[in-house]
């Protein structure tokens, strides 16, 4: 979107990470019910909007709900 070097690297780097954890999903049947409701599409609306305040909010949210879904999934996992 904007050209930015770094933000590629770091998106590249999400795609790896996303990519390893549908496999950790997919091998451990990890549920796939709780979506996060803190979306992509949310986060690009408002970098395109250039509100950078709300670009924030939500990528720290999503980034933080996904920490709990994988940590809560992990947990689970162990106890079976």
């Amino acid at each position: 979107i904007s050209g930015n070097v770094s933000l590629l690297k770091i998106l590249e780097n999400l795609h790896l990470i996303s990519k390893s954890f549908r496999i950790y999903q997919t091998k451990n049947q990890v549920p796939k019910r709780d979506f996060n409701p803190y979306t992509h599409s949310q986060i690009l609306d408002a970098i395109k909007n250039k509100d950078k305040e709300r670009a924030k909010k939500i990528m720290y949210s999503h980034i933080a709900w996904a920490k709990n879904y994988i940590l809560k999934n992990f947990r689970n996992n162990k106890r079976r």
